[in-house]
């Protein structure tokens, strides 16, 4: 694979995501300079330790750390992603590429357009399918990104070649590259990520009330409650601020779900509930069949 000239990379944000990033590009492309900033030098210190990071500077010197950078990650939470994109256009460069990672990009891409009007850097919207229940640098790994697919979302009128680099830079990775555009990903993204983390936070709720009334509830538990309860470990703040961004599309979702729930009551209540789980068994299969 032809590598791609970019040789100045900054991650701005050091926690999970931009760690595990910055870890990857590393591992990926050892003679990228990454750098990184955040506002935990403790954050900072421990990417050093594990080889991630070539640089760390304090959230103080955002503005000097995104002028020296040709490609600029913004792994922070969705709504200092948006916090930080005027900022970060005012001190790129003429053709530096500035990407996230949030994980939804319709509110995103409104900021960036205004937050890019004029500017010579160009925005592109991203989003890596990866991550953990985990937070912090400390849980950093560059093998939680490794062969990912990573959603490439162009807000309308972006140049071609600043896609394009992007993507080679990202295939260079070793991600599998997605365009998509942020309507149509943020639809899916409410179905396949959003509905099913604040479903686990539901039944880890549902959970603990019915502890109180049966202290045995715990012991009682297997492998798939924990399997389905196991993201409500999340931080409950981050997934707030996901939830309002997309909130139209996860309340589509839920409307959703809840027919699926009723349709299923209805046949249980029927002794006919081996209709709802065929049907839905079904579904299953096309949806893995039709999976790359």
């Amino acid at each position: 694979m032809t590598r791609d000239p970019i040789s100045h990379v900054l991650v701005v944000g050091t926690g999970l995501v931009g760690g595990s990033l910055a870890g990857r590009i590393k591992a990926a492309r050892p003679g990228t300079t990454v750098a990184g900033c955040d506002r935990s030098r403790r954050a900072g210190a421990a990417l050093r330790g594990k080889g991630y990071l070539d640089h760390f500077a304090p959230i103080s010197r955002l503005a000097a750390e995104v002028e020296s950078a040709e490609l600029v990650f913004l792994a922070l939470p969705p709504a200092a992603i948006v916090e930080s994109l005027a900022p970060v256009a005012r001190a790129a460069r003429k053709g530096t590429i500035v990407t996230d990672v949030a994980s939804v990009k319709g509110a995103v891409l409104a900021e960036a357009r205004r937050a890019f009007r004029g500017s010579g850097a160009h925005f592109v919207g991203g989003h890596p399918l990866a991550g953990s229940e985990r937070s912090g640098a400390a849980h950093a790994d560059h093998r939680l990104l490794k062969g990912a697919t990573w959603c490439v979302v162009p807000p309308a009128g972006a140049p071609a070649r600043a896609v394009r680099r992007l993507e080679r830079f990202l295939d260079s990775c070793g991600f599998r590259t997605l365009r998509v555009d942020a309507r149509t990903h943020d639809r899916i993204l409410a179905v396949t990520s959003h509905l099913p983390n604040l479903l686990a936070f539901a039944l880890a709720e549902l959970s603990g009330r019915l502890a109180l009334r049966a202290p045995l509830a715990p012991r009682l538990a297997g492998r798939s409650h924990r399997d389905a309860t196991r993201v409500a470990a999340s931080d409950p703040r981050l997934w707030a601020e996901i939830l309002a961004m997309n909130s139209r599309e996860v309340l589509r979702a839920i409307d959703g779900v809840a027919c699926s729930l009723a349709a299923a009551r209805t046949k249980i209540a029927a002794g006919r509930s081996l209709e709802f789980l065929r049907s839905a068994s079904r579904r299953h299969r096309d949806w893995l069949m039709s999976a790359p």
